[in-house]
């Protein structure tokens, strides 16, 4: 299938949203005053007036419909510009430019961070001591409107750059407005010799991760861990950037089709690059993502420790 140099730069100015609107009008679902989301790919936003997609589950987007066709629906160039052609799609033209987006700043703290730490402790079974490290470092904190966590990601100069919120009810999660998507939550390592990095996509996973190393005896500090705060690999781009020593990197991804789609992608794109790295895919070894992994164990820890209590007890009556 051959396209003629004139059609293919016609077909590169179609935004997606008008291929959409006359290719798949009933795959649009309005979400916002200018946004639509796919129906079969409820993660995947379309904006209108900037004329952008973007792909949240799996951290990449784009501004054009042959974009999306190529790396979305899997078609090659020429099958994409084709069907680009036959829509008689033509480039959406804004009225008006977009406000411009908010300056970025952290929600502001509670005066105590109590429900926080229930929740995270309690309810999602992290160790208390590495809550409290994190709180000390002023890089978690509970927000004083809505009581949730605020995972706060910092540059190299120490200036809050990004935060994640994490609803203590509900399931409330979405980053904070205007947060910089290269700095998000992280613990660098105490330990300088350190030369391995452990990503996973949610602060509360790398949490998690940490939690794991405490409870099996391991020096905990002295590891890298960064929160993607979803699956682009933005953050571990510029981490690298900060910590050259970095030799190998640990892609702790959710155990799902996304999580390893996207494990797999940054490990693709890792190798591209001109850093000479170890790439190594390390799902968890129970449940879906490292905090289920973490609380099914805590949670079989917790049953042996009950099962001694009462065994102990029961052989206390029975000398009575």
């Amino acid at each position: 299938m051959w396209i003629e140099p004139e059609q293919l730069a016609q077909v590169k100015i179609i935004d997606l949203y008008s291929y959409l609107a006359v290719a798949e009008p009933g795959n649009l679902k309005r979400c916002g005053q200018d946004e639509y989301r796919l129906i079969d790919h409820d993660s995947l936003k379309v904006s209108v007036s900037i004329g952008k997609w973007n792909w949240r589950s799996q951290g990449f987007g784009g501004t054009t419909a042959l974009q999306y066709l190529i790396t979305v629906r899997g078609f090659s160039l020429p099958q994409a510009a084709q069907m680009v052609l036959e829509s008689k799609a033509a480039p959406y033209s804004p009225l008006a430019e977009p406000p411009p987006a908010r300056p970025f700043s952290l929600p502001e703290k509670n005066d105590s961070d109590n429900r926080m730490i229930d929740y995270l402790c309690g309810k999602r079974g992290l160790c208390r001591e590495i809550v409290e490290h994190y709180r000390t470092l002023g890089t978690l904190h509970e927000s004083a409107q809505y009581h949730s966590c605020v995972f706060v990601g910092r540059d190299e100069c120490g200036t809050p750059r990004h935060a994640a919120i994490r609803a203590t009810e509900g399931d409330f999660k979405q980053d904070v407005e205007g947060s910089d998507k290269r700095y998000t939550f992280a613990l660098q390592a105490q330990n300088g010799a350190c030369t391995t990095l452990y990503v996973y996509e949610s602060a509360i996973d790398a949490m998690s991760g940490a939690s794991l190393f405490l409870l099996g005896g391991q020096p905990w500090k002295d590891r890298h861990y960064l929160s993607l705060a979803g699956v682009s690999p933005l953050p571990i781009l510029q981490y690298l950037t900060v910590y050259p020593e970095i030799r190998t990197v640990v892609l702790c991804m959710d155990d799902d089709e996304p999580g390893r789609l996207a494990a797999e992608r940054i490990k693709g794109l890792l190798h591209l690059s001109s850093l000479s790295l170890d790439i190594r895919i390390e799902p968890p070894k129970i449940g879906c993502d490292y905090n289920q992994y973490l609380y099914m164990r805590t949670a079989r820890n917790r049953a042996r420790q009950a099962k001694k209590s009462k065994g102990r007890t029961e052989l206390a009556a029975v000398h009575r």
